[in-house]
């Protein structure tokens, strides 16, 4: 009797793997001992038949839980006593078929490539059975499984209980597009649909989340919007919008930070005051200290964009003074500028 395998040694993680952990370490062992980059390497086949098994167990929960208390992932306690055929034993191995009872059959089905040989039999009382790590795999539509899985142009990528392994690593393309959106959606994020036109001319609409503080250039990612994947159960690919941000008059952004100018009276620049500043949502007073030169900024803390992944952090806005200068003075108004001037000069 062939020694049951350790699944968690197979696929190089510890017992306590989390499902994540346990995806990952068979991704990278499957492209690593996959046969179409391993050609007539009879050992990175069984290597890769070996993650196959390992995986189709631990990636599910119940055959985990069965596997981690008996040692099988069938739950049974007896399953690997002396004499008892383990899950990853094959008693029909050397078979090319074999009889059954009342009304049952039996078939062989070899993979195109002259490879593993597979076998499956009914015996006519709805026990069916899968020889060479397909055992327990029963159901209905054999025959159509089977010309699946060694009848196309895939059939040398062998098939694991409805998982390839080829799927699992040949994801569609990625798709890119480009959208514009408005400044204040970029600013605090929204909610959108978007209309995009493929080459052939047809639209698509779609419904996306702009993620507050996203900056121009940047790309909003929609999983499996992209190309579907060249293997039959394969992942699609993403589409990336990449994205431009229209202007708004009177203000600009760098990062969460906005910047915007404020035209200050020459009195109120020179003795202090209050002014009224526009921000992204709205208008504050603020005051303005005697002496205040132009080019100078006042801060307002709070008021500037959303911080990119941290929710109800914000920038800051500047407003950059400007000092106001009247273009029509009275006569009274100009010799009192002129009795000012004077005095500054002594």
């Amino acid at each position: 009797m062939e020694q049951q395998k350790n699944y968690y040694d197979v696929l190089g993680v510890s017992k306590d793997a989390t499902d994540q952990e346990i995806k990952t370490a068979f991704r990278k062992l499957a492209r690593k001992y996959h046969p179409d980059r391993n050609k007539n390497d009879e050992t990175a086949k069984k290597k890769f038949e070996e993650i196959n098994e390992a995986y189709e167990v631990l990636s599910n929960k119940e055959k985990r839980k069965n596997y981690d208390n008996y040692g099988n992932p069938d739950g049974n306690p007896f399953a690997n006593a002396a004499g008892a055929e383990g899950f990853s034993g094959n008693p029909f191995s050397g078979f090319s078929g074999f009889g059954n009872g009342t009304g049952g059959y039996s078939r062989t089905y070899r993979s195109p490539n002259g490879g593993t040989t597979y076998y499956y039999s009914s015996s006519g009382d709805g026990a069916d059975s899968f020889g060479n790590g397909f055992e327990g795999f029963g159901g209905s539509g054999f025959e159509d499984m089977f010309d699946d899985l060694f009848g196309h142009s895939s059939g040398q990528r062998q098939r694991y209980s409805g998982r390839t392994a080829a799927a699992e690593d040949e994801k569609g393309a990625d798709a890119h597009a480009e959208i514009t959106i408005g400044f204040d959606e970029a600013a605090f994020g929204a909610d959108r649909v978007v209309t995009l036109t493929g080459q052939d001319g047809r639209q698509q609409k779609l419904q996306i989340h702009i993620p507050a503080g996203i900056e121009e250039g940047k790309s909003i990612r929609l999983k499996g919007q992209g190309s579907p994947s060249p293997v039959s159960g394969g992942e699609s690919g993403d589409l990336y919008l990449k994205v431009h941000i229209a202007e708004r008059p009177g203000f600009t952004r760098s990062g969460a930070d906005v910047y915007t100018t404020v035209m200050v009276p020459f009195p109120t620049a020179a003795l202090g005051g209050e002014v009224k500043i526009e921000t992204l949502n709205g208008s504050v007073i603020c005051k303005v200290r005697p002496g205040t030169q132009s080019g100078s900024k006042i801060r307002l803390r709070g008021k500037g964009a959303s911080v990119l992944g941290k929710p109800g952090e914000y920038g800051d806005l500047y407003a950059e003074v400007r000092i106001e200068v009247p273009e029509n003075l009275t006569m009274e108004q100009k010799r009192l500028i002129r009795e000012l001037a004077d005095t500054m000069k002594r």
